[in-house]
């Protein structure tokens, strides 16, 4: 059972940013330097996601695990050491080294994780390198390129991006659970949860292949994971916690993407020259096409005037050319 110290103990200074002239002590940091923000020190002496980040980062110090706080700076923790970032720079900002924690592996009971973290959900990235078409019954697809960068024959979404709210840790676990149930799993994972134990069993599977940035977000003994789609981590990861039949849920979508669970989804597969469609998932939960239009910043009418003369029903596979707007 982990021990929580007490909150860092504070020195004057603070200047109009919120960042410290002088630096407050801490129980948990050593050899700080650089700016370091007062909420991440007394994130990590203070509260019980901290001592889940250190503990998942000291299980896996190949992996840059990502936590965002206040609207531009990331925290990342990497091995024993915690360095921060303003949002999509590489210089540092600060770093410190992280003194007297543990692995995953090497406690007994590990913190209950509350759903009020101090860190921020990461950006939620619209679906607008998708393409949406509807079938002659009126249902809706989502049509996926293999290329990155390259938007897919179909309706695309207008929006700029989703409404930044509040997400709940909950409801998203539970939209990777109903989307986990499917036939089939589509790679890269854009997401997925496990048991933090069963999470650190797999990291060690000589066959994941690191390194990797993932965001984590926490709730009870479970860990949600956002990776970035840059290397073969995602993948090999996942596939040892499906092996292990330890996947709590898992998609190729964010689960804050309203429009993933009531659609179709359809994609091009990620090697080889075929550059047909191929079905991926049916729709989990149903919605009216005025909402799923709504969603995606379109007028019904200009979803409903993608029809095609088929049926999702029964097309596991959609040649390129049938997937296109009318003229």
């Amino acid at each position: 059972m982990c021990e929580l110290r007490p909150a860092s103990r504070v020195l004057r200074g603070a200047n109009r940013y919120g960042w410290r002239k002088q630096m407050p002590t801490s129980d948990r940091l050593r050899d700080v330097d650089g700016e370091f923000p007062l909420a991440v020190m007394l994130w990590l002496d203070t509260h019980p996601t901290s001592v889940l980040a250190v503990a998942l980062g000291l299980s896996a110090p190949s992996v840059r695990w990502v936590y965002p706080f206040g609207e531009t700076l990331e925290v990342v923790v990497r091995g024993a050491r915690v360095e921060t970032y303003h949002q999509g720079a590489r210089d540092r900002v600060g770093s410190a080294r992280i003194h007297g924690m543990s692995s995953a592996a090497d406690f007994d009971l590990l913190p209950e994780a509350p759903a009020d973290a101090p860190f921020r959900w990461p950006v939620c990235e619209y679906p607008s390198r998708s393409g949406f078409a509807t079938d002659s019954a009126g249902n809706v697809a989502r049509f996926s390129s293999k290329r990155r960068g390259v938007v897919p024959p179909g309706l695309p979404p207008k929006l700029a991006g989703y409404d930044n709210a509040q997400w709940s840790e909950q409801v998203c676990m539970e939209r990777l659970a109903v989307g986990h149930s499917d036939r089939s799993m589509a790679y890269p994972p854009r997401a997925f949860v496990a048991n933090i134990r069963d999470l650190v069993a797999s990291l060690k599977a000589p066959d994941v292949v690191g390194p990797a940035r993932v965001y984590a977000r926490f709730l009870g003994d479970r860990v949600l994971l956002l990776p970035e789609e840059t290397t073969d981590f995602a993948p090999t990861l996942l596939a040892q916690l499906h092996a292990r039949k330890t996947c709590l849920g898992c998609s190729r979508h964010d689960p804050r993407d309203v429009l993933s669970l009531a659609t179709w989804n359809y994609a091009q597969p990620s090697s080889g020259t075929d550059e047909a469609f191929v079905q991926l998932s049916r729709p989990h939960v149903a919605l009216p096409l005025t909402e799923l239009a709504e969603a995606m910043g379109r007028s019904t009418a200009e979803l409903a005037a993608t029809q095609m003369d088929l049926s999702y029903e029964d097309s596991a596979r959609i040649s390129s050319p049938k997937v296109r707007l009318p003229s």
